[in-house]
């Protein structure tokens, strides 16, 4: 794999980490701020698929940096 293909992979996981993690905050800002138009259960459970998106977005991005030798 080429440098500039190494970058553009590391250009999505980046960029796939950072859109899940805003997702995740912001179904973290719904769940501690309801408007009465959803349950606690159904608030919960949106915020917990944003944060295991999250967290797999951010073991990808590790794991490519592990498997390239880059910090991470």
């Amino acid at each position: 794999m080429s440098r500039i293909e190494q970058g553009a992979d590391l250009t999505v996981l980046m960029s796939r980490m950072h859109s899940d993690l805003q997702v995740y905050c912001e179904a973290v800002e719904r769940l501690s701020h309801r408007d009465g138009t959803m349950t606690l259960d159904v608030a919960y459970e949106r915020s917990e698929r944003a944060r295991i998106a999250f967290e797999l977005a951010r073991d990808r991005l590790k794991a490519y940096l592990a498997e390239h030798g880059r910090a991470g």
